[in-house]
């Protein structure tokens, strides 16, 4: 009877943990909704593989880069690494003024703080000045084709087997 009751109460932990875990996805997506506030509490402070592209995109000026990102939603310019670090934070510290001015004129909070309680333009290097260029805007840009434009069915690949019988897979 005890080692049935462990066996029990271990299944139940195991079910609560996924119902936990699958959650926390459920609060993220409500995150992402489109009739939410944009701010960077929205999003968790943490190091992901969209943050970690998001810098490389900033970090090099990759203006086409962060318009494709913008374009799949326009949450992801609002998101901050584990340091509390964003888009705005490095567009500042690798001197990128078009990017600062798309970022400011996008609605990224200029007065963020980090963990260490710096504001975006702390992270400029000594000397940078930067003046807000109303026009400096992201763009949209569509997602890639794959379709070569002709109507011939060149790109069927022929497996040299044929299906006669249609009502059989």
């Amino acid at each position: 009877f005890f080692f049935g009751s462990i066996e029990v109460n271990m299944k139940f932990l195991a079910l609560l943990m996924l119902c936990l875990y699958f959650s926390s996805f459920l609060v993220r997506a409500e995150d992402m909704g489109d009739d939410e506030a944009e701010d960077s509490g929205d999003f968790p402070w943490e190091d992901t593989p969209m943050t970690t592209q998001l810098w490389q995109l900033v970090s090099s000026g990759n203006i086409d880069g962060l318009n494709s990102m913008h374009s799949q939603t326009d949450k992801l310019i609002h998101m901050r690494a584990a340091d509390g670090r964003g888009a705005l934070f490095w567009a500042y510290e690798f001197e990128h003024p078009t990017i600062i001015s798309m970022l400011i004129n996008a609605g990224v909070d200029q007065n963020a703080q980090d963990s260490d309680g710096k504001k975006p333009k702390d992270m400029a290097p000594p000397g940078f000045q930067h003046t807000l260029d109303p026009e400096a805007k992201f763009v949209y840009t569509p997602p890639p084709t794959y379709d070569d434009d002709d109507d011939d069915d060149d790109d069927v690949i022929d497996t040299g087997f044929t299906d006669d019988d249609d009502d059989e897979f």
